[in-house]
């Protein structure tokens, strides 16, 4: 592995879905939730979950957005609206011995501080990762940084590509407008998430 790679790689990936379909679903959905439709349940690490049943659910976290609610939203009803290319590499990964968490839908503006991932408890040890899928991006100079001791790495937010991030360690957005990002978390290490996608070819 190069210097170049050690937190962040670009991948060979496009998502093809019907995005106004799923911002309409999504803004109805936290209008619901904002409205106090779903039952909130406290999260670790200061979130907020809110059940839409067997439809999935809505996180709610504020501590990184300077109290802005950042809603990520996930489960079968997000999943209906995914292209079948992307529903088949869920079952890639976990045919990988890879841990598949989910596929989250979310949007926001301006920056979100710096942070790592936390683990659940019984999520085990293993490290933990996102592959993030850019649909859109207001801001030309969005940027996400990621960076250890030795080691500092960033992509910009363009539209239509996809970055595998090390969720584990350090990691900001600076941003100043609308963002939006399909992204599927991976309850592995960003190396074996990284060999997976390399055996793959689907290295940019």
């Amino acid at each position: 592995m190069t210097a170049q790679n050690q937190l962040i790689s670009q991948l060979n990936l496009t998502v093809s879905a019907d995005w106004s379909r799923i911002r309409k679903v999504y803004t109805h959905v936290i209008e619901k939730k904002d409205a106090g439709s779903f039952e909130p349940t406290k999260e670790p690490y200061n979130a907020t979950l809110y059940s839409l049943g067997n439809y999935g659910c809505v996180v709610v976290s504020t501590s990184l957005t300077e109290g802005a609610d950042w809603n990520f939203w996930s489960g079968k009803l997000l999943e209906s609206f995914l292209p079948p290319n992307i529903l088949a590499l869920r079952d890639q990964i976990q045919s990988a011995g890879l841990h598949f968490t989910n596929f989250v839908y979310y949007q926001h503006r301006g920056s979100i501080q710096e942070h790592i991932d936390q683990n659940k408890p019984g999520d085990g040890n293993d490290g933990h990762c996102a592959i993030n899928f850019i649909i859109s991006a207001n801001d030309p100079n969005a940027t996400t940084v990621a960076h250890t001791d030795n080691c500092q790495e960033s992509y910009k937010s363009i539209p239509g590509t996809t970055w595998l991030l090390n969720t584990a360690v350090p990691h900001r957005i600076d941003n100043n407008d609308f963002r939006e990002v399909l992204q599927i978390r991976v309850l592995s290490s960003y190396q074996k998430t990284l060999q997976f996608f390399s055996e793959k070819n689907m290295i940019a």
